[in-house]
């Protein structure tokens, strides 16, 4: 079991092996061009994982990076773009995986800070801006209700 984890300065990968072993770190983040502040869920395809930062990498804005378990090595994939806002709160780490292209969305990002969808060409390591928000949404999550009689 794969498991993000902050601990003052230090932002690593950790992997659980029992309920009360030790987490083992697999790579720790150094806040630069590889990203900070990874934000779960990673995402498991052909057994590389996929995630997302919410800081740093190129632009300051996060990344998207792949994790090679068995190499314990990590690739940036991509920079999220400059302005995609604050540090910290850009991507909230769900991606979607189809035809060789992982897609994601950012709040707070692209002009006017609405909101971009973006897609990462794994195979080329490569991504675009696919939309951005043009506003009315801002800041706008779903919340799950319980219903009460």
């Amino acid at each position: 079991m794969y498991r993000h984890t902050l601990r003052a300065a230090a932002v690593s990968l950790l992997w659980l092996t029992a309920a009360h072993a030790a987490p083992t770190t697999l790579y720790a983040f150094t806040g630069t061009a590889d990203g900070a502040i990874p934000v779960p869920p990673m995402l498991n395809v052909n057994g590389t994982l996929y995630g997302v930062t919410s800081a740093g990498g190129a632009n300051s804005a996060g990344t998207v990076f792949a994790f090679n378990s068995a190499t314990k090595s990590l690739t940036t994939l991509y920079s999220l773009p400059q302005g995609a806002a604050l540090p910290g709160v850009v991507s909230f780490g769900q991606l979607a995986y189809s035809h060789g292209l992982l897609y994601g969305s950012a709040e707070l990002a692209g002009a006017g800070e609405n909101g971009i969808i973006f897609s990462v060409d794994i195979a080329a390591n490569s991504g675009v801006v696919d939309y951005t928000f043009q506003g009315g949404g801002r800041w706008c999550r779903a919340r799950r209700r319980r219903h009460r009689p």
